[in-house]
């Protein structure tokens, strides 16, 4: 039988695969050989490997993870068994040793945009190092360093010049720019160092390799020919195309200046074009630059701006005038015999003494003279520019080619005037003043002008400064009209003072009453005083309205519906107390949707008629005629006597009118309402519904007088009205002028004859009562 005793080793953390860590020995009396296995205790990534000389070696295999900062020992129990099956266990323990580790760093990859911000300060930061002590409680520093590629120790697509790492943190920024079409990755190489100094122990040291994954992104496109060669007399209109070079392809391109060009404009697809009306000139322009902005159409889309430059070539031209406008010297207005300006000639080329020049005819030639000899322009004997008048003349000069060379030509010299500020004024020149004036009236309006209102600054005001009158009077202001919006405030109306003292005004001389002013147009004031005359008128006083007269003609009026209504208003119901003329209108007052009352441009409450009435001014009279969709009311009216001048004044007057039913109210069946009830009230009825038919009445359908023909009261006009008369009529006994009942007979009560077939027999002795009734009306030949 084999023996043995448990044993114990001490190894270092971590050993190495392959690498033997204890050996396990067992002795058999019997040498008959021994087989070794693990029983217990947790052997994964160990093996037994037996030896020859029956002994047995412990090896680290794959998957061993014998770190001290996990565990300080491992326990394990070996068997050892000899060949006829007799066995010995024996347990064997692992002491592990801490020794210094080198930093763990994970494989994980980093990714940057290629178009991310790089910069060794503001560079975009696109991870870290996230490198690991394994070595418990150690106080160690880690340190990172970029290991570049070199001749000795070369590898591809070396990271080091585009990225950098913190010596402390390992963050990674991006220091150079990248381009996804260059490269899609880059292999950034760190050496990771703990930075050890314990006795006896070696540094901690790990080289690892990073890959930087690259993501493409829209690349900005660019010019590829950025000078360009052009003539200066080339025509308007195209001078050349812009070929691009975009990374990115298939994209869409779109072209810009970015900032406008007097001659010059780009399309969106990169044609340059000389702008309508406009020429290079080598003279004054030989190089343009242009600063253009090219995108595309990628997501994001990118723009560039690259800096273009057309080098213009020279080409003989004619002379030109030396100036083209006074616009440095504008022609003062109001000044007699102003030089404008001095003109001469420029040739481009220099040669200026083989050209000469003079003014044509034109609509402001006679306005100005021009001596070719000397060049000035002037105003001619007499003339005086004016602004307001003409802001600009257009003069046109021949140039001559005395060598021949070059046709004549012709050229615009634009006469600019310079608008001096004038004076504003007044142009009012009176106020007519109620010679009873009271607090806070306004009295009217001054009138302001300003001959340069276009002028920057101009603003219109006025101000009292003296005068008689000056202690009663004052501009409307907020501040003497509260509550009234200040947009509404109007700086030049007068207003009687609200400490007007009537005594003191009064005490002055109608004629000598009078305001000084002065106008202020916002840059100049008026030197002298204006003066405004204050004239009194007598005092002006609504019309009166005579209320007794009036209470007499409108009380207790009617009108029926159906019928004609005419009152003619008295020449006396109203007299002015100034004997001035006025005018008598009459209307119903006017409210809005809500219920409130609407009022006219002078405040006053509106007044309408309703449609079915009229009222002549001239003749006074008020006529109407309701239909039956009229409502029967009280309907409310208004009398105005209204005076017209500068403050309308006016007189009211209220009253009503009843407003009365198709049916009598009184006596039912007296349709033409004259007392009885006869054969005539049936026989309005017919004659209406033969000429009509059955309807409600309407104006143009009745007579002057009243009628009632709606006798039923359904506001219809039917035959059954007419019946209900001869109802009536019947009823009474065949005494067709008896008195009326006071209420209609319904048809469901009446008792309606029928002949039998084939017989001229009366059901009832009722029934021929009413057809006689009837015959009655209509054999009364004095009725048709």
């Amino acid at each position: 039988m084999p023996g043995g005793s448990d044993v114990q080793f001490t190894i270092d953390e971590n050993p190495a695969a392959g690498s033997v860590i204890a050996t396990v020995e067992a002795f058999d009396a019997d040498n008959a050989g021994l087989t070794y296995e693990f029983i217990g205790g947790d052997s994964t990534g160990l093996e037994l490997v037996p030896l020859p000389d029956f002994t047995a070696e412990i090896r680290v295999a794959e998957g061993a993870d014998l770190n001290f900062e996990a565990e300080q020992e491992r326990v394990l129990l070996v068997r050892a068994t000899d060949s006829v099956g007799a066995s010995v266990t024996a347990r064997v323990t692992l002491q592990l040793r801490d020794i210094n580790e080198p930093p763990v760093v994970p494989d994980n990859e980093l990714a940057v945009p290629e178009g991310a911000i790089a910069g060794p300060v503001i560079g975009t930061v696109i991870g870290r190092i996230d490198a690991v002590d394994p070595d418990a409680g150690s106080s160690q520093q880690l340190t990172y360093t970029v290991i570049p590629s070199t001749p000795e120790a070369p590898f591809e697509r070396d990271a080091s010049p585009y990225l950098s790492v913190n010596e402390t943190t390992g963050v990674v920024r991006l220091i150079a720019p990248l381009d996804f079409e260059t490269t899609d990755f880059l292999v950034l190489r760190v050496q990771v160092d703990d930075n050890n100094t314990a006795a006896g122990e070696s540094r901690g040291i790990a080289i690892v390799e990073k890959i930087i994954r690259i993501s493409d992104e829209n690349d900005a496109p660019e010019i590829v020919t950025k000078t360009f060669d052009v003539d200066e007399d080339h025509e308007p209109g195209e001078l050349f195309t812009f070929d691009v070079n975009d990374p990115d392809e298939g994209q869409m391109h779109r072209f810009g200046l970015i900032q406008p060009h007097p001659l010059l404009e780009v399309t969106f697809d990169g044609t340059v074009l000389l702008k309508s009306g406009k020429s290079l000139d080598f003279e004054a322009s030989p190089t343009i630059t242009l600063q253009v902005s090219v995108s595309d159409n990628g997501s994001p889309s990118l723009a560039k701006t690259e800096v273009v430059t057309i080098n213009v070539g020279d080409i003989d031209e004619p002379a030109r005038l030396s100036r083209t406008d006074n616009l440095n010297s504008p022609a003062s207005e109001n000044q007699a015999g102003l030089l404008i300006t001095t003109l001469g000639l420029v040739d481009p080329e220099g040669d200026h003494d083989d050209y000469a020049f003079d003014m044509l005819p034109g609509p402001s030639s006679d306005l100005f003279v021009f001596s070719p000899e000397s060049g000035e322009l002037r105003l001619a004997d007499g003339v005086e520019l004016d602004y307001e008048m003409a802001a600009l003349h257009e003069l046109t000069f021949e140039i001559v080619d005395n060598t021949g060379q070059l046709p004549t030509e012709t050229q615009t010299f634009r006469v600019i005037v310079n608008n001096v500020n004038e004076p504003a004024f007044v142009t009012t020149e009176k106020i007519f003043v109620s010679e009873v004036p009271r607090p806070g009236d306004a009295v009217g309006r001054v009138r302001v002008a300003d001959p340069d209102k276009d002028i920057p600054g101009a603003m219109l005001s006025v101000e009292i400064i003296g005068g008689s009158a000056q202690p009663f009077f004052e501009f409307e202001s907020a501040t003497n009209s509260p509550g009234k919006p200040l947009s509404q405030i109007d700086p030049f109306v007068l207003k009687v003072r609200g400490d007007f003292d009537f005594a003191a005004f009064r005490a002055i001389d109608p004629n000598e009453l009078n305001l000084q002013l002065r106008v202020f147009d916002g840059n100049s004031s008026t030197t002298d005083p204006i003066e405004l005359k204050i004239e009194l008128n007598q005092v002006n006083e609504a019309p009166v309205l005579n209320r007794t007269v009036l209470e007499n003609v409108f009380s207790n009026r009617k009108i029926t519906v159906g019928s004609k209504f005419e009152i003619q208003i008295p020449d006396n119901i109203a007299t002015d107390p100034e004997g001035e003329p006025f005018l008598i209108r009459v209307g119903k007052r006017v409210r809005d949707a809500n219920g409130d009352f609407v009022r006219d441009e002078d405040g006053k409450i509106k007044l309408e008629l309703p449609s079915w009435l009229t009222f002549d001014a001239e003749t006074r009279t008020l006529v109407g005629r309701p239909g039956a969709g009229v409502s029967t009311e009280n309907l409310e009216l208004t009398v105005r006597a209204l005076e017209f001048g500068p403050f309308r004044l006016s007189d009211d007057f209220d009253f009503q009118i009843n407003v009365s039913p198709l049916t009598n109210p009184t006596r039912t069946f007296d349709v033409n309402d004259d007392g009885v009830t006869s054969a005539v009230d049936a026989l309005r009825i017919i004659n209406f519904l033969v000429q009509n038919g059955g309807q409600t009445a309407s104006i143009d359908s009745l007579a002057d007088v009243p009628v009632y023909l709606d006798v039923s009261g359904d506001g219809l006009v039917t035959s059954l009205d007419a019946l209900q008369v001869i109802n009536q009529l019947n009823g009474t006994n065949d005494n067709v002028g008896s008195a009326p009942a006071s209420e209609p007979l319904g048809t469901t009560e009446s008792n309606v004859g029928v002949l039998e077939e084939g017989e001229e027999i009366w059901v009832s002795d009722d029934q021929r009562r009413r057809e006689d009734a009837i015959d009655l009306v209509l054999s009364d030949s004095q009725l048709f």
